[in-house]
């Protein structure tokens, strides 16, 4: 092939290039806005993202493919290993020191980590990912954001454990950083969290409807159908523990036809759980079992070992109040090994909050210590630049009054030899008076380069 096509074809590459860059960057956008609510369009956009890459494609956008995909297989398919899956593809092409999809797939994993009930690997992830988002000095509106929902996943995380006052802890952090940046989306989750672990929803029912309804308000108009689902769901659990059926149906089912429409199983298995747990506290146990059975056959083809650990104690009782004793004990016993992983992740848990807390100790005498430096640094400099004011002043006084006194003795100087006449007799009085008015320049030259040198430091 001649120079000149070569030329050619290089030129021809470089817009192909960008354009398919362009097109890339569209559908990652596309595909963010149909997260919530139209998965099918979504799951469309990011396999078209796939075909798409080739070798011209930057790595940090082929990074940034690999965990929309990510996002998809969790969201959606609610497959949390195959999800983990392309975390790691994107991995491979991050830079881990300053490239932003860290964060990102940080995040991910610790998404992916809690819904596979391996709770331990789910907080490591959780704050790589708060420590790297903290760490930016140009912080946004969009880095506050993604600051607000690791604390909010912590507080999830932590509603498993039995130190509940770190999840409401972590949970109002959320909320005030949503609050400050104005995120409906991130205060609803909130509220939806806090209605399930505010310190008084144990007691008082009312209080957990109320945070509930607030979140189902803001969901319903941002059209986010994911977390409406969330906080019908809720809402519904609620009623059931006061003992209202009909209105607790009502919402369950409310919410268990918006995640139907939506298709993810692992959603729709929670549904079923909460449908079931309705029907028990009724005493309805035939209908209970069955909704039970269904949630667990789509937890395990899910892989999804959160919560199951709870509703194998709900099927258990379920079979010991119609005198199953042989079920009852089958589920007891899948009830002990999977509680049994939990007091695990609690007790280490336990163990690595207090090596960060005593971290954060040692971060804040250090920063102490620093602030101390800098204050007597500062106060040194002030000192200085009133030792040098005052020295320029003294300067700038002596310059001028010495300038008269010279000048005088310069003019009589002058005068006096005016006064004898250039004759042998007078020789020596006037040589006198020539070094006089000689001196006299030489001191008007001195005074007047000090004068110049405080003027330009000044």
């Amino acid at each position: 092939m001649s120079n000149a096509k070569k030329s050619i074809n290089a030129g021809n590459a470089a817009p192909e290039a960008h354009s398919n860059t362009a097109l890339l960057e569209n559908l990652l956008h596309s595909c963010k806005l149909a997260r919530n609510n139209d998965h099918a369009t979504w799951e469309k956009n990011v396999n078209q993202l796939r075909t798409l890459i080739n070798q011209s494609t930057p790595q940090p956008l082929k990074a940034k493919i690999y965990l929309e995909t990510a996002n998809l297989w969790a969201i959606a398919k609610g497959d949390f290993k195959v999800s983990l899956e392309f975390c790691n593809s994107a991995l491979v092409l991050i830079d881990k020191d300053q490239d932003a999809n860290i964060a990102e797939y940080h995040t991910l994993c610790g998404v992916n980590y809690f819904y596979l009930g391996e709770y331990h690997s789910a907080q490591t992830h959780y704050l790589k990912s708060i420590e790297h988002l903290e760490a930016r000095n140009d912080q946004t509106a969009e880095s506050i954001e993604t600051i607000a929902k690791q604390y909010y996943n912590l507080g999830l995380l932590h509603t498993n454990l039995a130190d509940k006052d770190s999840s409401v802890d972590h949970l109002m952090n959320a909320l005030n950083l949503f609050s400050q940046i104005g995120s409906k989306a991130g205060m609803a989750r909130c509220y939806n969290a806090l209605g399930h672990h505010h310190p008084d929803s144990a007691t008082n029912y009312e209080v957990s409807i109320n945070y509930y309804l607030k979140a189902s308000d803001k969901f319903e108009e941002l059209n986010d159908l994911v977390g409406l689902s969330s906080a019908y769901c809720n809402i519904g659990n609620k009623y059931a523990q006061k003992r209202n059926l009909e209105q607790s149906l009502l919402f369950l089912n409310r919410g268990l036809h918006i995640r139907l429409q939506l298709g993810n199983p692992s959603s729709i298995a929670y549904t079923y759980m909460f449908i079931g747990r309705a029907y028990f506290t009724h005493g309805q146990l035939e209908k209970a079992i069955e909704f039970f059975l269904e949630s667990e056959k789509l937890f395990i083809e899910t892989n999804t070992g959160h919560d199951l650990h709870q509703l194998y104690e709900e099927i258990a009782n379920c079979y010991a109040n119609q005198n199953k004793y042989d079920q009852a004990y089958e589920y007891r016993l899948k009830y002990m090994d999977r509680k049994g992983n939990v007091n695990n992740f609690d007790y280490a848990t336990t163990l690595n909050m207090q090596q960060i807390k005593y971290v954060l100790e040692q971060q804040e005498k250090l920063a102490a210590l620093e602030l101390q430096k800098r204050e007597d640094l500062a106060q040194y400099i002030t000192q200085l630049e009133l030792v040098h004011m005052e020295l320029k002043q003294m300067a700038y006084i002596a310059c001028h009054d010495l300038r008269e006194p010279i000048r005088l003795i310069s003019n009589y100087s002058s005068k006096l030899s005016a006064l004898y006449p250039a004759t042998e007799e007078f020789e020596i009085p006037l040589l006198f008076l020539a070094d006089i008015k000689k001196i006299s320049k030489n001191m008007w030259g001195i005074v007047k380069s000090l004068d110049e040198f405080t003027t330009a430091v000044a």
